[in-house]
């Protein structure tokens, strides 16, 4: 068995608002923009009973651009202390899965995958006036996993498995400070073994 899933969502969001804050005894228009795309795919291959893959890939595309006021660097009216700026949100996610299950033995089954997530954020992009800010989470993250499930009893399986997590992040510069601020990354790694008896109730045939 073979089957084939695609996928593609698109949404385009505009708010327009007034300000509260007056900037040379007027009222400025902010406007707030987010663009997004999901684009997602998967196979499932079924070629024999005991055997079973699957794969998939999504990609998230966001953009978010937002008009903000700030009281920093020099004003636009020498009458106000608050600067037009724009606030930028990135979001570039690669996420990539694949998993099989597979039953060598009666009564043993093995289930394996493998996941990656990859967040580019913001690329190379980066703050060119005081007043605005980029931001974006660009991060690695990849989580590998094995697993055994052996039948004990009709009612009793015993599951023994191993996880893995490596987790990365991008440092964040802050060019703006005085010193340059540096905001470190917060990566880890962990190893996760684990094993687990589970219960049945009912006929052994509803399993």
């Amino acid at each position: 068995m073979f089957t084939f899933n695609l996928s593609f969502i698109s949404k385009v969001n505009e708010s327009p608002g007034t300000s509260t804050v007056i900037l040379a005894g007027t009222q400025p228009e902010t406007v707030a923009n987010n663009d997004t795309q999901i684009f997602a795919g998967n196979v499932d291959w079924t070629p024999i009973p005991e055997l079973s893959v699957s794969a998939g890939y999504t990609y998230h595309r966001q953009t978010g651009k937002t008009d903000i006021i700030v009281p920093v660097g020099t004003p636009i009216f020498t009458s106000t202390p608050f600067l037009l700026g724009i606030s930028e949100y990135y979001v570039r996610d690669n996420y990539f899965f694949f998993d099989v299950h597979a039953r060598p033995m009666k009564r043993v089954s093995i289930f394996a995958s493998y996941r990656i997530d990859d967040d580019g954020g913001q690329g190379n992009r980066i703050q060119t006036r005081p007043q605005d800010i980029i931001t974006s989470y660009p991060m690695t993250n990849h989580a590998p996993e094995i697993k055994v499930a052996v039948r004990l009893t009709k009612n009793i399986d015993w599951n023994v498995g191993y996880q893995y997590y490596s987790y990365s992040e991008v440092p964040h510069v802050n060019v703006f400070a005085t010193p340059q601020v540096i905001f470190p990354a917060q990566n880890y790694n962990a190893h996760m073994p684990y094993t687990s008896l589970r219960f049945y109730f009912g006929r052994s045939t509803d399993r």
